[in-house]
């Protein structure tokens, strides 16, 4: 599944480092995908489930910590 997301404006003059990505299929049990360390807004989740919904959580990271989380649904084919 490809997600994709605008990069949130800079918290304080602190640019991003990383995003952490989460997915859940039930919004409780979450699971880390490991995109390594990227500031790209957009990555390849793989080891997905087809045909399946899927909770995305995505939070950026700077120097002062890791930002809220943006969570949306995605269906893989």
């Amino acid at each position: 599944m490809l997600a994709s997301w605008t990069a949130p404006a800079s918290d304080g003059g602190f640019p991003v480092t990383d995003y952490l990505i989460g997915t859940s299929t039930d919004g409780v049990n979450w699971r880390t995908f490991g995109d390594g360390v990227s500031t790209a807004p957009n990555t390849k989740i793989t080891g997905l489930l087809g045909k399946t919904e899927y909770l995305v959580r995505i939070a950026a990271v700077s120097e002062p910590g890791t930002g809220a989380w943006l969570t949306t649904t995605a269906t893989t084919k």
